[in-house]
This record gives structure tokens, sequence and C-alpha cells, in this order.
């Protein structure tokens, strides 16, 4: 909800005497891999608490995972593809754009050769 309606809606609400719930300012994200092949993985995005994304990316990555990361703008993941390889990096930025530049140079710098996407979120 864009800021301006926000505070005419919780002025209102004031205004009429109704109870106003605490609404958070950001929400948080997880990034989970798989401990031994580094193949698998889970993110995990537009949570509203921490505990809430790092459970949801376990999750989604399977038994053996940890979470690398907890991110709150966005997040990429990039694996080597290199057959053997188990060579991978994540990158956060404020853009999607930003944050696959940066996996990609993490994997790359971690001795990747053939570094790809494997995914992406950004939290609202």
């Amino acid at each position: 909800m864009p800021a301006m309606i926000r505070a005419i809606a919780v002025a209102l609400a004031l205004a009429m005497g109704l109870p106003i719930a605490a609404q958070a300012d950001h929400t948080y994200g997880a990034l989970a891999v798989d401990n031994e092949r580094e193949q698998r993985f889970g993110i995990a995005y537009s949570y509203r608490s921490r505990d809430d994304a790092r459970s949801r990316a376990r999750r989604e990555c399977g038994r053996n995972c940890s979470i690398v990361s907890e991110f709150e703008e966005c997040i990429a993941y990039a694996a080597d593809e290199t057959r053997g390889s188990s060579v991978f990096g994540w990158g956060e930025n404020r853009s999607r754009r930003s944050a696959e530049d940066r996996a990609l140079y993490e994997c790359s710098r971690h001795g990747g050769r053939r570094c790809v996407i494997r995914g992406w979120a950004c939290n609202d």
C-alpha cells in the first residue's frame, strides 16, 4: 500500500477509535544450500519473520541443507555446471540484475568455469 494511502487509513482508523495492528516495514528472505553437493537449494522470500523465511528455505532445499544467507532485498544463486564441480556463489543487492552479477562473480571467484544462475528472488 503506498505510504500516503496508508497514512490516511491509519489517521481515519485512529479518528474512529479502531485498533491499529502493527505492520512490518519490510520482509525477509533466506537461501539454503545442500551441504554435500551444493546442487540443491531453496530460496524463500517475502516472509514477515526471519525464522519463517529460514524454515521455508530449508524445506524447499531438502535434507542436509543449511542457510547460507538471509536477505532483505534481492538474492541470486549461481552454480558451476562443469561436470563434478561443487562450486557455487550467491549475491545480494537492491536489484535482481545486480544480485545475479554478484552471484556469478562469486561462483567464478571460487573456481567455477561455467557458472549459471540457478535461482533468484526479491522481497516485496
